[in-house]
């Protein structure tokens, strides 16, 4: 039997490549189509949530079977999932919270809109959100409003860390306390166009 062995060779290595390739290829649990452009999406525990520009946020299980849905009045730009509930900005100029389960606490109005992914965040005590008017506004737990902080330009980012509010604009970084005065801020020089904070 004549065989050539660089041709054996191929082969053994093609079939090799391709169990390889299979084996890498993670498997997909599920999908979902959007009606509309995906905004942002945040995970919490074994829920996904999804905002578009529809006004809807989106809640999925770890099935992919949707759990539920809230329309807002306008695209939804920024999301943050967290124990203490769902925060959300749109586009109509309103902050939401959502329990876990899709009902609405509260939703305040923001003067402007909140126009960015990262813009709002909570904690058990404070709800914070940066505008496109380059202010940042806290509320309560309950939705009561405490406090504003006007910066140079439209807020990028918003988090609390250990009590303090760290809001990133155009181009500076600013540390706020729980009062709403800047403890300290940084001007970076130039437009930031990516951030995250911890």
């Amino acid at each position: 039997m004549n065989t050539n062995p660089s041709k054996f060779l191929t082969i053994v290595l093609v079939l090799l490549l391709s169990s390889i390739a299979s084996a890498a290829k993670p498997a997909e649990s599920w999908n979902h189509t959007i009606p509309d452009r995906v905004n942002v999406i945040a995970m919490l525990n074994d829920t996904v949530y999804v905002c578009s520009e529809d006004g809807l946020i989106y809640a999925y299980g770890k099935n992919g079977r949707m759990l539920w849905s809230y329309q807002t009045g306008g695209a939804v730009k920024a999301l943050h999932a967290s124990e203490y509930g769902i925060l959300a900005g749109s586009v109509d100029g309103f902050l939401y919270l959502l329990d876990n389960n899709g009902i609405l606490v509260w939703m305040k109005r923001v003067p402007s809109y909140i126009g960015y992914k990262d813009a709002v965040d909570s904690s058990n005590e404070t709800v914070v959100a940066g505008s496109i008017d380059g202010s940042v506004y806290t509320f309560d737990a309950n939705g009561v409003f405490q406090w504003h902080f006007k910066t140079d330009s439209y807020v990028l980012s918003t988090r609390i860390v250990d009590g303090k509010i760290i809001v990133v604009s155009d181009k500076k970084i600013y540390f706020l306390n729980d009062s709403g005065e800047s403890v300290y801020n940084y001007d970076t020089g130039s437009y930031i166009t990516s951030e995250y904070i911890s």
